[in-house]
């Protein structure tokens, strides 16, 4: 959130805390979770990212790519046939 200053910033921390992802992430089987991150992500650490994905629950699969955080091809690509096999497997 770089538009925000720090105030506002821990606001919106406080704010949306409680639908944090690590809250959830650990107790998602037995659904498969896909992680798929960025080496050049502009708004989370690698090491937070890591964390989330580390945090979760099997069965899941994790991609990095050389991308930001809107990704590339690739990762549309995988996404799409990781969408497809888990929908019709």
């Amino acid at each position: 959130m770089p538009d925000l200053n720090e105030e506002r910033l821990e606001r919106y921390r406080q704010v949306v805390s409680d639908l944090d992802p690590i809250r959830f992430v650990p107790e998602a089987a037995p659904a498969s979770i896909m992680f798929q991150m960025g080496t050049n992500e502009e708004y989370f650490g690698r090491q937070r990212i890591q964390s989330l994905a580390d945090a979760a629950s099997e069965p899941k699969v994790v991609r990095w790519y050389d991308a930001g955080h809107m990704l590339n091809e690739q990762a549309h690509q995988d996404r799409d046939d990781w969408l497809v096999d888990e929908l019709f497997r």
